[in-house]
């Protein structure tokens, strides 16, 4: 190994070692097509590699007195573009492109800059250093990739901007991800930037002690410049900035509320109740006071939450700051869960005070526990719906860090919330904080976790709760995020749907639609291309649609709301008997008592 990095130039090597992972990315989710994941993974892969490569380029090169070595060292490492592209894209003709130009966009707008960033840092580290110049590339990467850490850590938001990696979302429950306007000024700004570094170092004379001073002077004050100017240019959000835009704030006894200047007054009495309640019901169950007040921010819908914090579809707490972060339209279903995080890091552990090997069973179970129901239900009657009905999961590799993410959230919650509310039912609260602390089932029980899982399914089993099959596939019959097929396309071109038909562009959301059931059968394109066929008045159409569609949805979540529309559907076209015969089946079934009432 020695040989190679101190050796002539090896690109050979570099190019096999691109070969040889992205090939190991075919394996993988969500890696596995050509588009947004992929494309960061090999950012971040070949700024390293390109930054090894340029250090031993420029050494082979300075030695020989060659200064107009950069249109050399470029065209070598277009070949680390080349590679990662051609094995994605070769794949994905055989088993099928989920969108072509959102994938090259993603790799010309993340991807393609990398090369420039790993040449600078490369050439930064060149003159330095005069030894253990890879070391100090490495340093660098992790110094740049650490402000990540510090901006989820310290600001209110959880998606970030990054030179290494372009734009990370920060919640995996937000399928939808496109290159915006906004990461396109950031990719620009980046190659700005660093494109003057490497202008800058090969004009710059090395002798010159001063010059060199100056030049890291200036190296150095570009990126704190862009920290600060960051929150006004969007690329970051500080509690300042968000404070701004939330602008109403409500003080009470254990909250400090902010909120979005449109929501009235009696919504926010209603907010301020409950958050009072909540925080007693809590306190009362964690057997825990908090010191401080917790800030909670209360933002208008969906989409402001997205732009401002970075998380579209998701609620979320950060128990080291003592925040949580709320859409208005969530709050009833979430608010508890997501305070309850806060009281979670009283007995949490690290910097981030959560759960011991930030074991997401263990810090969902406990929130879900607490909340203490689940769309109206107890947590054991939901768990026993799902373990007697053919949806049980394995509980050990639920508790490890990833298996956790291998279901569907909601079975994944359940079981968490449901298990940790048997924990703290049998043995109390003191030894459950324990094992949050710990992550050490056995010294924190005294109990062996086998059996113990053996005896919570036997709970389960023996319940006396009274569920049907159709209950169970309602709640449970969805598929995790690494289960869909291009997830992330198909949320886009949903999205492009779905606008074309809220601008009464019936045509073009027909073909939106038309063109993912194409690919997939996708609830909400088939519902959209329904209501599509509605608003063009072709019921027939619709019905025959949906009549032809709605098998392969049999056992899922999706198939109940199809019977109801498939029902409402032939009322319109007055056949009031089939769409009667329907209703009653669907009473019969009963898989969710809204339902019912609708």
């Amino acid at each position: 190994m020695k040989n190679i990095f101190i050796g002539r130039n090896y690109l050979s090597f570099y190019l096999l070692i691109l070969l040889l992972v992205n090939l190991a990315l075919l394996k993988l989710p969500l890696t596995n097509v050509f588009g947004y994941e992929f494309s960061v993974i090999n950012s971040l892969l070949i700024v390293l590699l390109s930054g090894i490569y340029t250090i031993i380029f420029f050494d082979n090169n300075f030695s020989k007195k060659n200064r107009n070595f950069i249109p050399e060292l470029f065209k070598s490492l277009l070949l680390f573009l080349i590679i990662p592209f051609s094995v994605s894209v070769i794949n994905s003709a055989f088993s099928g492109f989920c969108s072509f130009s959102d994938g090259l966009l993603f790799y010309i707008v993340i991807t393609c800059p990398s090369i420039i960033i790993g040449i600078s840092l490369g050439l930064i580290s060149v003159l330095i250093a005069n030894r253990f110049r890879v070391v100090l590339l490495f340093m660098l990467c992790f110094g740049i990739l650490m402000i990540i850490t510090y901006e989820i850590y310290f600001n209110p938001q959880v998606y970030v901007y990054n030179p290494l990696i372009g734009f990370f979302p920060g919640t995996i429950y937000d399928e939808g991800i496109s290159v915006s306007g906004k990461l396109i000024l950031y990719r620009f700004l980046n190659l700005l930037f660093f494109g003057w570094i490497i202008s800058a170092i090969v004009r710059l004379k090395r002798d010159k002690k001063k010059r060199l001073i100056f030049f890291v002077a200036k190296v150095l004050f570009v990126p704190v410049a862009f920290f600060f100017l960051a929150p006004y240019l969007g690329f970051s959000t500080t509690f300042g900035s968000l404070t701004n835009m939330l602008s109403k704030s409500v003080n009470t006894e254990h909250f400090v509320i902010h909120l979005d200047k449109r929501i009235g007054k009696e919504k926010i009495k209603m907010l301020t109740l409950n958050h009072e309640y909540y925080y007693q019901e809590l306190e009362k169950y964690f057997e825990v006071k908090l010191d401080e007040k917790i800030h909670s921010f209360i933002f208008y819908d969906n989409d402001q939450k997205k732009d401002l914090f970075g998380s579209r579809n998701a609620d979320v707490a950060k128990p080291w700051l003592n925040q949580v972060y709320i859409s208005m339209g969530n709050w009833e279903h979430t608010l508890k869960h997501e305070l309850a995080h806060c009281f979670s890091a009283k007995f949490g552990t690290g910097f981030l005070k959560l759960a011991s090997g930030l074991n997401p069973m263990l810090i969902e179970g406990i929130a879900e526990a607490a909340d203490g129901n689940y769309d109206d239900n107890s947590l054991h009657f939901m768990a026993a719906l799902a373990y007697n009905s053919g949806y049980d999961v394995d509980m050990k590799n639920l508790l490890s860090k990833f298996g956790f993410f291998s279901k569907a959230s909601s079975i994944s919650y359940i079981y968490a919330g449901s298990f940790t509310q048997y924990l703290i039912d049998n043995y109390g609260i003191s030894k459950f904080k324990e094992y949050y602390l710990t992550g050490e089932f056995p010294k924190s029980y005294g109990l062996n976790l086998n059996h113990t899982l053996k005896e919570y399914y036997s709970f389960l089993t023996n319940s006396d709760y009274s569920y049907t099959e159709h209950q169970a596939h309602y709640y449970y019959g969805r598929r995790s995020l690494f289960q869909k097929i291009c997830p992330r396309a198909i949320s886009e071109q949903l999205n492009d749907g779905w606008e074309q038909f809220s601008e009464y562009d019936f045509t073009g959301a027909q073909l939106s639609f038309a063109s993912i059931l194409s690919k997939t059968d996708n609830y909400a394109a088939l519902m959209g291309l329904i209501r599509t066929y509605e608003k063009q008045d072709s019921l027939f159409e619709a019905v025959k649609l949906l009549k032809t569609e709605i098998e392969f949805y049999e056992s899922t979540s999706y198939y109940y709301n199809l019977e109801l529309t498939l029902a409402d559907l032939l009322a319109k076209l007055d056949n009031f008997k089939s769409a009667d015969s329907l209703y009653k089946v669907l009473i019969k079934q009963q898989p969710n008592r809204k339902l019912n009432y609708i």
